[in-house]
């Protein structure tokens, strides 16, 4: 009988790397719906979500990549959590307007409700 648990090697991407930082499985299990944990896992994966202007542009050559809020750069996931058009909204709900790719593991309930609000869904 073998008793080692398998795990997996550390991510090598930089930004899923430090979205992944302080991942807690036990945590990751409180996300209430399929579809909260699917959005998660897609930010997660170095912004490789259809909500993020940059990932529709990656994908379809036709589409715009810049942000809609601010129109200044393509959105990514980094630009997502860092956007000077939603400057007031991260500091509701984060409670500080800098805010780094780490919060998508240790605060996930707070990127939930930041999503929500900043994409249009």
């Amino acid at each position: 009988m073998i008793k080692r648990k398998i795990r997996d090697q550390a991510p090598f991407h930089p930004t899923i790397s430090k979205t992944y930082e302080h991942l807690s499985c036990k945590e990751d299990r409180k996300i209430g719906s399929r579809r909260d944990t699917a959005l998660l896992a897609q930010l997660r994966s170095a912004g490789h979500c259809k909500e993020l202007a940059a990932y529709r542009h990656r994908i379809d050559n036709s589409k715009d990549e810049k942000c809609l809020k601010c129109q200044f750069e393509a959105e990514t996931l980094q630009h997502w959590i860092s956007c000077p058009a939603t400057i007031l909204k991260r500091q509701r709900i984060f409670g500080d307007d800098n805010i780094s790719l780490g919060v998508m593991t240790k605060q996930f309930e707070l990127v939930l409700a930041y999503a929500k609000e900043t994409f249009h869904q």
